[in-house]
């Protein structure tokens, strides 16, 4: 049975890559990257191999930073590809070997356009770290309030408050959508403020809205929205402030290295 880095080194002509072996779980690929205006990079990759998971750097930082959280290169030089918990991207036959390749051949396009935008430029993307695991949460909540809080998550419209106890019942998280207070949730419980508000989701095709606790369950989504971007914005400061002394490598503006 062929293990993972074998299934990707016998697909990797279809992306014009020629290979090496430098150990029997490693492999090397020069890949020619070829843009939209017919400009050619070559990427030379080290692949190593995992069970039936495989990291890829370059196997000499050249063409990118040997560490850049803000461009998803962690310490050590491997892409950040995904989030595990959602897709841990198992190359385990011809298919899957194929998709892996497409999703490491898009990151570098990805890189080019970083590099000349000095940012990142896919907004769809997962969140650093333990982030993403409340990043997907808010997601599912956003998503059962209606698409249209998808897309004003997507677009980064929603954001929270954290205000601290002015009752007996602890402090609360406030929720905003183009800066307009919606909703308030206690921290403590995770339950709305204002059950008795109207429900903002739109849906209800009535000229007068449903109560929120009234709607569905969209008391429930919208406090699991509140309390999963609070802790999505926590994680995320959390997770630089890990790598707080570190060395910014310049190549993007606004980085949270640099402030």
């Amino acid at each position: 049975m062929l293990r993972a880095i074998d299934l990707v080194e016998a697909v990797a002509s279809e992306f014009g890559a020629t290979s090496g072996r430098p150990s029997s779980r490693a492999l090397r690929l020069d890949l020619p990257l070829k843009l939209a205006d017919g400009r050619v990079h070559p990427y030379r990759l080290l692949v190593e191999e995992d069970g039936t998971t495989l990291s890829v750097r370059e196997e000499v930082p050249d063409r990118l930073p040997s560490f850049c959280p803000e461009r998803h290169i962690n310490q050590g030089g491997t892409f950040c590809l995904g989030f595990p918990a959602v897709d841990q991207l198992e190359v385990t036959d011809t298919e899957t070997a194929l998709r892996w390749l497409e999703i490491v051949w898009k990151f570098l396009k990805l890189q080019e356009r970083a590099a000349r935008l000095r940012r990142w430029p896919d907004d769809k993307v997962w969140a650093h770290g333990n982030a993403a695991q409340h990043q997907r949460i808010a997601q599912h909540a956003a998503a059962a309030l209606s698409k249209d809080f998808s897309l004003k998550l997507e677009s980064q419209r929603l954001r929270v408050e954290r205000f601290g106890a002015k009752s007996e019942r602890g402090p609360t998280i406030r929720a905003y959508v183009d800066g307009h207070h919606l909703f308030s949730v206690w921290e403590r419980t995770g339950i709305a403020v204002r059950l008795k508000q109207r429900c903002f989701c739109g849906t209800s095709g009535k000229r007068t809205p449903k109560r929120l606790r009234a709607c569905a369950d969209h008391a429930k989504q919208a406090s699991q929205l509140a309390v999963a971007l609070h802790k999505w914005t926590q994680a995320e400061a959390s997770f630089w402030k890990s790598f707080e002394g570190q060395p910014c490598c310049g190549s993007c503006n606004q980085c949270p290295f640099q402030r």
